[in-house]
């Protein structure tokens, strides 16, 4: 696990295993404008390297998401990346189904 922000408590701990077929990225804590960049920063190293076209977001441990975390999903997207996200809040899949992004984001509840 790497904490996204420093300081003793941080609010997004990120896990990234990387996969054959996918690059599965596990998020526990809060994804919002303290740590997005920081976040992306993590993904556009991995989408350096040649890889799978497709990041698995698990969100099982994710406690909030803002439009600064829903926007680092998005770029991932457009970078031609294959999106799947694993037990969003309700309230994410509310936002997601509401704007219209699910067919760009798809929701595994």
């Amino acid at each position: 696990m790497a904490p996204v922000n420093g300081g003793s408590a941080p609010k997004l701990v990120v896990e990234l295993d990387d996969r054959p077929d996918e690059i599965r990225v596990r998020l526990h804590g809060e994804l919002d404008l303290t740590n997005a960049d920081q976040l992306e920063t993590l993904l556009l190293a991995r989408f350096e390297r040649e890889g799978p076209a497709a990041l698995v977001f698990d969100m099982t441990e994710l406690g909030f998401v803002d439009s600064s975390g829903l926007a680092v999903l998005l770029r991932a997207a457009a970078r031609g990346k294959n999106i799947l996200l694993l037990h969003p809040s309700l309230l994410l899949q509310q936002v997601i189904a509401t704007t219209g992004l699910a067919e760009v984001l798809r929701v595994e509840p």
